[in-house]
């Protein structure tokens, strides 16, 4: 059996605050779900302002900068991606990690 799985993550951020992702966060999207937010990533020269109901695929590794423009809240989720439920399922019963 197979399933598709995209692990989310909510933040609530106030207005000013800040939200940092180091390391490769590459395919990462960042979607606002209220609000407005600001994004930049390290070694990309353009900045992003997204407003509640757009994304961003975050396109390279390094830091990436969210800072509320207003207060609102962004989801965090990886790309989907394809698990074969019976080989965790198999890993996980002998114990393995």
């Amino acid at each position: 059996m197979f399933i598709i799985f995209t692990p989310m993550r909510k933040v609530c951020l106030p207005k000013g605050s800040m939200f940092q992702m180091g390391g490769n966060c590459e395919g990462q999207i960042i979607s606002c779900q209220a609000g407005v937010c600001w994004i930049t990533q390290e070694g990309d020269p353009q900045d992003y302002l997204l407003e509640a109901g757009e994304k961003l695929t975050v396109e390279r590794a390094g830091l990436v900068v969210v800072q509320a423009i207003t207060d609102g809240a962004i989801c965090l989720e990886t790309s989907p991606c394809l698990l074969n439920l019976t080989w965790v399922r198999e890993r996980f019963r002998d114990g393995a990690r």
